[in-house]
């Protein structure tokens, strides 16, 4: 960019020496110069007599040198100059407020004057365009936020911030420092599964979006309602229709039901009259009627009314229902009069024009009716009468040579036509207009006639200029005078032009111009002239131009067909200008639907541009020193107006009166708005989208169609550079949705930004079979499977459907395997068969129609056989579970040189047929499971703040360890870091008021100490992975320190989990320890008060209970308390169980259960304070050998324990273990050479699973299909493996072990649609503990059955139940805990399917914290007419 100091100089135009009138200077500056943009400034002498020196400088207060727009000495009589100069930054933030300062020196002219004007750094206009406006759970937000200049063009200047907050005001993402990409950035997020639903909102540089979470289905079709724009009341009936489209534009025959509501509001009284009506949608989906006015009692009163429709369809077939609502005003019989686009400015000498509008009450014009208008002035009216033309209007021109003052007009109907009107009940309203003059002590004027309607862009416009000069402003004879015309835009002068004129005094003076219309003009600019008389006053006048809101940059968006059947390939076309880089979008109508968005359109571009105002703090003084009405228009005003600064020795204003004695203080002016389109806070509408299945290479050869099994929302969200041809052509598959896509792009190139219309693809086929299918079945069971053709053609089909040969279904005899049918226009004709499921896991089920060519008549005529779309396959999957109890075992053990071990596979003989099954994984690293599986450690529900944690904390583990063994790859750190931002969104829904957290959030009555400092330390670690607001950290860390006794140890709120760490004095002494190591964790120094304090109650507090000894040294070893820690671990010594080279930790008193062979068996306390201790000995400032050696053994027990999924058996133990874990193979990682290990079958045959250093975080798996058998284990090499064998098998429920009582009733409810039964479950517990901890029962329904979603929410009632969850087979229940009382729970459940021979589902209850105390029980659902009680 230039330096300020040597400007520009763009135009000089030098005049001869005119007539001898007294030298003038006008010099004109923006008051707002917006940097980086170019500035003008226009400096005007006249008629000097002798050189002068001009100056003109910018004149900071912050003691920052001056900067000079312009030096120079001017030799000629005449100067017109135009300097552009770049317009200096703010010293310091974003405004600085600098003085203006013009010095004009010389014999003729001695001016030294400042001005205030403000340095104001631009920011970008900023939009955010999301890929829906709606989410479901679990689904990924993508969004774009786009940076433009004022000019449309992309700004790269980087977004300090960027983040997203949830409904409850929690920021739960950020992004820092983002530079966007040619003025794009792209973001996402995946949304948690169980995320707070509502309202979320996006935020960059005070600009928001929002979209909302919501849990819902998408609708298959709209309803529309179509009624008159408005009813008058005089109307005796009116028509309402009623449609139903399917979103891929074909009509739906359904039931409709419509309930209209007239409301009548005449302050405070409100009545409301209603009617229904009802009816069948015809062929065409529509369901039309007339409705009489009569019915709703209207009253005459001047009322506000109005007339409301919510109407609703049920599709015939499904049952499936959707609604609408639509509104419309009943207006009274009124015609209005008013003044179209007023001036309220006259100038006496010109003639004053205007147009008088005649309307009726819904808008439309009246033609041919008399309209009188009353000017009013100086004490006498004066009526003329006009004749409106065919739109309602009627122009006028009045003399206002002869006004004075304020002039009042007054336009009405001619009474003759009121007169008829009154009889039919109608009523009048006139207009009236107040005028002002504009001030000329000479009587000297000029005028642009204003353009009508919107100027076109890229087009010239012809302007109009009228003049009249008085003999007192020219003298006599004929003058020539220099007219300056200024066109100002977005904060700038864009174009200033002089034009001479020759003038006499008193005669009128037209002149016609044209200016180019760019651009840079929309969408609103400001047009002023002035010129400088003789006798040393200045004239002037301005008008504002409305530009059409174009863009700089032609885009177009086509696909190469406007129909296309499901999956196909398809061209899209995209052109913009050479470099343009694409934001592409297309999602499913469906989701429009459902959730109407704002559209980026003109409009909201132009809304998100930068905005540009006059602030108050920069504004001259009045000149008269006192409040001053506005009952004249001056030439200065105009200047204000248009914020420009005016240096003059021309006369712009009258004298001021006498000064009036006033009390109180000058009206504050507020912010003169220059443009229309100024950035408020408001959705701008979002735009495209493409996962990458979308994109692929178009094959030539002709295939059977595939079968449809991609059915995305957002099908197409991508940037496509379109290169220097400025052009695209990107091929995209049809995703299977039967439906329209939307789609829409914008492009930004140097040049600037362009738009596309939006343009739509209908995914559709002629024909088409549809599966009705029940989520799961259980092998063996029966089911009738649906499948509904639906044609829509123009002529009738012989279709054949087929279902699929399968293996691992059944087909019942005599159902035959093959269907052949008519199917006409518009209908659809349903075939079905009996299966029965015969093998497990996920079963598709494949059916194909096809239409056949036949000589068969169909009806009257010969079916057709379609060119594209003959063949429609399906395929979707069917879950066969097997039943029973899903028992899992696993083995595990860390092999290190040359280790070996045998792990026998017993089968036990009750399992359910063939659904034993066993697979070994074999890694090079102890996390490596865990990595595999960070989303699921454990197999158990997650419903409560602590289990989510489980989710949340082990991801900061895992990251720490493979940052610090440099094994960190983008893609693991993604996967982490998603978990870690779904985990934070579910955390803070059990948050709390106070800044606590506990199990179930609000719905416990207060915080937890406990899990409190779990989040406190979790969130504290995880700052350096995702965005933590502090403030979350910060309230925890305040109601912990609330929380604390006088002694420095915590006091205990809320309930503790799991009760086996609950042990006499041990409780609150446990609790400070885990609270303590929780600061200490999240980094607080020693010295800080609450945490000195807490260490000191702990040194003082003796103890002989092993969990809180093993948490206590850990504490001393992270607050370098060397001689306690060693005296702790000497105590836990004693306690240790050590055996085949493990070591590991017993609670006292716990009698050793016997082993299984080959399981991992160990209670979660066990597994816990194991972990403590390895972290002691880990948090050592050096371990010496020999406690790496101690350290090695729990290691080698801790993944003895290890379930199946790297995680153990409940979720604290998995979190501590972890992180034990993680901080070992942290320090003892090496990177290691070749090391193999061999796994032999029972029959001898021999695998090798071969380790290094590139695959070590590998998951390697084979399946072991000898069952039952003894497998060996041996490794070679240097270095470890994690081996896991994992054994599952099904068997019926067991007998229980004795802790809980659990009986199962079923009770069917008769006189429902579809058979329902209830479920009443009795439970208690019996063991020998006085209560449980949480307790999990978990509900499985019978194949074809769902959970009745009300009967669940009463559920919710019961007073132990903190919360619920509902899978379409399963309804998930969490109780606070289980007394020896007997407690009842029971829901409804619906069929949705019939299947025969349905097999027992079963109901399992067990505690969380100690899953060995559980209960099974098998019932089965009731036939319909008698109980079932098992």
């Amino acid at each position: 960019m230039r330096s300020p100091a040597l400007p520009v100089l763009l135009l000089i135009l030098l005049l001869s020496a005119g007539a001898s009138a007294a030298p003038s200077f006008v010099v004109v500056s923006p008051a707002v110069l917006y940097h980086p943009h170019p500035a003008t400034l226009w400096v005007h002498l006249s008629d000097l007599q002798g050189p002068v020196q001009v100056c003109v400088q910018l004149q900071g207060s912050s003691g920052t040198p001056d900067t000079t727009l312009l030096r120079r000495e001017v030799l000629e009589p005449h100067l017109h100059l135009n300097v552009t100069f770049p317009a200096p930054a703010p010293a310091t933030g974003k405004e600085e407020i600098v003085e203006l300062h013009v010095s004009i020196q010389g014999d003729s002219l001695n001016v030294s004057e400042s001005k205030k004007v403000m340095l104001r750094a631009l920011e970008p206009g900023i939009f955010i365009q999301t890929d829906k406006a709606v989410y479901k759970p679990g689904q990924e937000v993508k969004f774009r936020v786009v940076s433009l200049d004022k000019d449309l063009s992309p700004s790269n200047q980087k977004l300090p911030l960027v983040f997203l907050k949830d409904p409850s005001g929690n920021r739960i993402a950020q992004w820092r420092e983002v530079t966007p990409r040619q003025g794009i950035v792209d973001l996402s997020l995946p949304l948690a599964s169980e995320p707070a639903l509502g309202t979320y909102t996006i935020s960059v540089e005070g600009k928001s979006h929002s979209f909302s979470v919501e849990e819902y289905v998408l609708p298959k079709f709209e309803v529309t309602i179509h009624l008159p724009s408005a009813l008058r009341t005089k109307d005796e009936k009116f028509p309402v229709e009623i449609c139903g489209r399917y979103t891929y534009g074909k009509p739906v025959q359904g039931k409709v039901q419509a309930d209209l509501c007239l409301s009548q509001r005449l302050w405070p009284l409100y009545r409301e009259t209603c009617t229904q009506v009802t009816g069948q949608t015809g062929k065409n989906g529509c369901f039309s009627t007339e409705v009489s006015l009569a019915a709703f009692n209207m009253t005459t009163l001047e009322t506000e009314k109005k007339l409301e429709v919510k109407a609703s369809l049920v599709e015939d077939g499904t049952g499936l229902e959707m609604k609408s609502t639509k509104s419309c005003e009943v207006l009274p019989e009124k015609i209005t009069v008013t003044f179209e686009k007023p001036d309220h400015v006259y100038k006496r000498g010109l003639p004053y024009t205007g147009m008088i509008r005649l309307k009726s009450a819904d808008g439309s014009g009246l033609p041919q009716r008399q309209v009188l208008l009353f000017v009013w002035n100086q004490g006498q009216e004066k009526t003329q009468s006009f004749l409106t033309d065919s739109s309602g209007r009627a122009s006028f021109q009045l003399d206002a040579s002869g006004w004075s003052g304020r002039v009042s007009l007054r336009a009405q109907v001619s009474r003759t036509a009121q007169s008829q009107d009154e009889h039919s009940g109608v009523t009048h309203e006139d207009a009236f207009l107040s005028v002002m003059p504009f001030s000329s002590k000479s009587g000297s004027f000029l005028h642009i006639r204003d353009p009508e309607g919107e100027l076109p862009c890229g087009r010239p416009q012809l302007f109009h200029v009228d003049s009249i000069f008085s003999k007192e402003a020219l003298g006599s004879g004929l003058k020539n005078l220099d007219l300056v015309f200024m066109i100002l835009a977005k904060g700038t002068i864009t174009t200033i032009f002089k034009k001479e004129v020759s003038a006499e005094p008193g005669q009128r003076v037209s002149i016609s111009l044209e200016l180019p219309i760019g651009l840079e003009l929309a969408p609103m600019a400001r047009f002023l002239v002035y010129v400088v008389l003789p006798n040393g006053e200045m004239v002037a006048d301005s008008t504002e131009l409305y530009v059409a809101k174009c863009f700089p940059n032609q885009v177009t968006m086509a696909f190469s067909e406007a129909r296309a059947l499901p999956g196909a390939a398809l061209r899209l076309q995209l052109g913009a200008a050479p470099g343009s880089l694409c934001a592409v979008r297309a999602v499913d109508r469906s989701v429009l639907l459902l959730k109407p968005e704002a559209e980026l359109n003109a409009e909201a571009v132009y809304k998100a541009l930068p905005e540009f105002s006059y602030p108050p703090s920069i504004q001259d003084e009045s000149p008269c020193h006192f409040y001053w009405d506005d009952s004249k228009m001056e030439t200065y005003k105009l200047f204000q107006d248009a914020a420009l600064k005016l240096f003059t020795n021309a006369k712009t204003r009258g004298d001021c009166l006498p000064r009036l004695i006033m009390f109180g203080v000058p009206a504050p002016r507020g912010e003169v708005l220059l443009s229309r389109f100024t950035a408020e806070s408001e959705d701008v509408s979002v735009l495209m989208s493409m996962p990458s299945p979308a994109i692929q290479v178009i094959q030539d050869r002709e295939e059977p169609p595939a079968p449809r099994t991609y059915f995305p929302e957002t099908w197409l969200w991508d940037l496509v550079p379109v290169g220097e041809g400025g052009s695209a052509e990107v091929t995209v598959t049809v995703p299977d949705a039967i439906t329209e896509w939307e789609a829409g792009m914008f492009c930004t190139a140097p040049q600037g930004l362009g738009l596309s219309p939006a343009v739509t693809l209908t995914a559709f086929q002629p024909f088409f079979v549809e599966l009705a299918l029940p989520y799961a079945v259980v092998r063996h069971e029966t089911f009738t499977l649906r499948a509904s053709v639906f044609n829509y053609l123009r002529q009738c089909l012989r279709v054949q459907v087929t279902l699929a040969e399968s293996a691992e279904l059944e087909v019942s005899p005599g159902a035959g395997d093959s269907y052949s049918s008519c199917v006409c226009a518009d209908e659809a004709k349903t075939f079905q068969w009996g299966v029965r499921a015969t093998s497990l896991g996920q079963v598709n089920i494949t059916v194909s129609t096809e239409a056949l060519s036949s000589t068969e008549p169909c009806g009257n005529e010969l079916p057709l056989v379609p060119a594209q779309g003959r063949v429609d396959t399906v395929i979707k999957p069917l879950l066969v579970q097997p039943g029973g109890i899903l028992v899992e075992k696993a083995h595990s053990s860390l092999l290190c040189q040359e280790g070996a071990e045998e792990v026998s596979l017993e089968i036990p003989a009750n399992i359910l047929e063939s659904s034993q099954r066993a697979h070994v994984t074999v890694m090079g690293d102890i996390l490596g499971n865990a990595l595999q599986n960070l989303d699921s450690l454990l197999a158990m529900p997650y419903g409560c703040g602590e289990q989510n944690m489980v989710r949340f904390a082990p991801n900061i583990y895992i990251q720490q360890y493979l940052e610090k063994t440099g094994q960190l790859l983008p893609d693991i750190r993604a996967k982490a870091q998603g978990f870690l931002q779904s985990g934070y969104q579910r955390e803070l829904l059990y948050k709390h008021d106070d800044g606590s957290y506990s199990a179930f959030g609000k719905s416990d009555r207060e915080g937890n100490t406990w899990l409190t400092a779990f989040v406190l330390k979790s969130f504290g670690q995880a700052r350096a992975y995702v965005a933590i607001e502090e403030r979350h950290i910060t309230d925890a860390l305040r109601w912990l320190r609330r929380h604390q006794r006088e002694s420095g140890c915590f006091r205990s709120v809320g309930k503790l989990f799991n009760n086996a760490l609950q042990g006499g004095v041990s409780d609150e002494l446990s609790l400070s320890a885990y609270v303590a190591a929780a600061m200490l964790e999240l980094g607080l120094p020693t010295l800080e008060p609450a945490l000195s304090s807490a260490l000191k109650c702990l040194e003082a507090s003796p103890t002989d209970n092993p969990y809180t000894q093993a948490l206590l040294a850990y504490v001393f070893g992270l607050a370098g308390l060397r001689e306690q820690q060693r005296a702790q671990l000497q105590r836990l010594a004693q306690h240790s169980v050590s055996a085949d080279g493990q070591l590991s930790w017993r609670r006292k008193g716990q009698a050793q259960k016997p082993p299984e062979p080959s399981w991992a068996a160990a209670a979660p306390a066990e597994v816990e304070m194991t972990a403590y201790v390895l972290l002691a000995y880990l948090s050592q400032p050096s371990v010496s050998p020999a406690d790496l050696g101690t350290a090695a053994r729990i290691v080698r027990w801790l993944c003895k324990q290890q379930n199946p999924y790297g995680g153990f058996a409940s979720t604290q133990d998995t979190v501590v273990a972890l992180q034990a874990l993680a901080k070992y193979a942290a320090l003892t990682y090496g990177s290691n050479g070749d090391f193999t290990v061999t796994v032999t079958a029972p029959k001898g045959t021999a695998q090798d699973f071969v380790l290094d250093s590139s695959n070590r975080l590998v998951l390697q798996r084979a399946a072991l299909p000898e069952l039952p058998g003894t497998y060996g284990l041996r490794a070679r090499g240097q270095g470890c493996a994690l081996v896991q064998v994992t054994l599952r098998y099904n068997v019926p429920p067991p007998p229980s072990t004795g802790a809980f009582e659990l009986r199962v009733q079923t009770e069917p409810l008769p006189g429902t649609q579809n058979p329902q039964f209830l479920l009443r479950l009795w439970a208690r517990y019996s063991g020998e503990r006085p209560v449980t901890n949480m307790v999990v029962i978990e509900a499985k329904l019978p194949s074809g059955y769902s959970p009745d979603k009300k009967s669940v929410v009463e559920l919710k009632m019961h007073s132990l139940v903190k919360k619920v969850e509902v899978q379409p087979d399963q309804v998930t229940i969490y109780l606070e805990q289980l007394s020896k009382q007997e407690e009842t729970f029971s829901f409804r459940a619906q069929q949705d399917f019939p299947v025969s021979n349905l097999q027992p589902a079963t109901v399992s209850l067990y505690d969380y914290y100690e899953t060995g105390d559980r209960v099974d029980v098998a019932y089965t659902a009731p036939p319909s007419s008698e109980e079932d009680n098992v």
